[in-house]
């Protein structure tokens, strides 16, 4: 007996206007070959959507196999009617043996007093349609001469800022509050707006933090070993023997060095302390940049608002490190997130993490009978642990 193959297809219809679904569109499908008989015609729901209907596809063999040279796939029409909006076309849909597929169409409005119907053809897949060898590329990839690593101007910056923004509005604590289902507003929330950050290392990394800190009204220093022509999203530049007097104006310090002899340590407890008591650090260089006994020190003393490690010395930590310094005014999350990614190459050896300190609110607030449980909390899930203590901090 023929064994017969199959995949599986819905339609997802919306407005290009809003994308907001579009209930009781007429939708038909046919062979692509053959486009004037029918296989199904269905109604879209109030979400926009048909039913999953099952459609024929060539052996799942075919797309296994780079020597196999028949079509590994079935194409399919589909054309989608509404009142109010244009006709639409879709030509090329891709069926695969054993797979879901999800066709996603926008359709305009009427805007004319003619339907016009919009066509869209879908070209053939990378399987078996005839496009240009890939570029043959180094597992991994040579660094520059800053230190930095591909993907540098994207990746780690949006991280900065995703941290930044973690710190300044108690996010994490107020995800807590939510699973507890209790709201207490947390007086210490601050905004970017009208900061003054420092970046040390004005490289790709350092000035792709820079481009997206300027969107949110912060002034930006930059650090690097020369202080002429910067590019326009710092509005400052200092070379590293005007560091200490530098620290003491910023409300952000953000580490991006590379790992040398010159920058082992810059920032040890006298520069820590040189920091606003409030300030935020976060480390996305090298994690020997910063003396991480030092950090812990400063941080039992109560200084600092918050800090965000993305990168430790050693790493990773030791079991037995104080992830969470006794007598502390902050809390520590260690968060599991997977394999980190380093320019092109995975690097699953270790176990990946990063490292977020922020403040408690204050004792007044701590010892309410209403709000967040702060005192003595625990909570614990498999994406992270929370730690909190309660003891109140003293300046460096």
């Amino acid at each position: 007996m023929e064994t017969t193959y199959t995949g599986t297809l819905q339609i997802s219809v919306v407005s290009a206007l809003g994308m907001t679904p579009i209930p009781g569109a007429t939708v038909t499908v046919s062979y692509t070959g053959d486009p004037d008989s029918p296989l199904e015609t269905m109604t879209t729901d109030e979400s926009g959507q048909t039913p999953t209907i099952t459609l024929d596809a060539p052996p799942r063999e075919l797309s296994l196999s780079p020597d196999i040279t028949a079509q590994p796939y079935s194409e399919y029409n589909i054309q989608v009617t509404a009142e109010g909006f244009e006709p639409v076309l879709v030509s090329g849909s891709e069926i695969l043996a054993g797979e879901f597929s999800l066709q996603p169409i926008r359709m305009n409005p009427l805007n004319v007093t003619e339907e016009e119907e919009k066509v869209v053809v879908i070209p053939a897949h990378t399987l078996f349609g005839e496009y240009p060898p890939k570029i043959p590329e180094e597992e991994i990839k040579p660094m520059n001469e800053t230190g930095e690593i591909v993907l540098s101007r994207v990746v780690i910056p949006e991280y900065v800022i995703a941290v930044l923004l973690e710190l300044c509005r108690n996010l994490k604590t107020y995800a807590v509050q939510q699973q507890e289902r209790k709201w207490s507003p947390i007086p210490s929330e601050m905004l970017l707006y009208g900061k003054r950050a420092l970046i040390l290392g004005a490289g790709d990394i350092g000035t792709g933090v820079a481009e997206r800190l300027c969107a949110f009204g912060v002034k930006i220093i930059g650090m690097r070993k020369t202080d002429r022509n910067y590019p326009d999203c710092y509005d400052g530049m200092i070379t590293p023997d005007e560091l200490d007097q530098e620290l003491q104006k910023a409300d952000i310090v953000i580490n991006c060095l590379p790992g040398t002899a010159a920058t082992k340590g810059l920032l040890n407890k006298h520069r820590l302390c040189l920091m606003k008591e409030k300030a935020l650090l976060v480390n996305v260089g090298r994690g020997n940049v910063i003396d991480m006994e030092a950090l812990v020190s400063v941080l039992k003393d109560g200084h600092l608002g918050g800090v965000a490690l993305d990168v430790t010395d050693p790493e990773p930590l030791p079991e037995d490190h104080p992830r969470t310094p006794p007598h502390c005014s902050t809390y520590l999350q260690v968060l599991w997130s997977g394999n980190r990614i380093r320019g092109f190459r995975v690097w699953s050896h270790r176990i990946p993490y990063s490292l977020t300190y922020g403040f408690l609110p204050p004792a007044s607030q701590k010892q309410s009978g209403s709000g967040f449980p702060w005192k003595n909390h625990r909570h614990q899930s498999p994406a992270c642990q929370d730690f909190s203590l309660s003891a109140p901090g003293s300046r460096c």
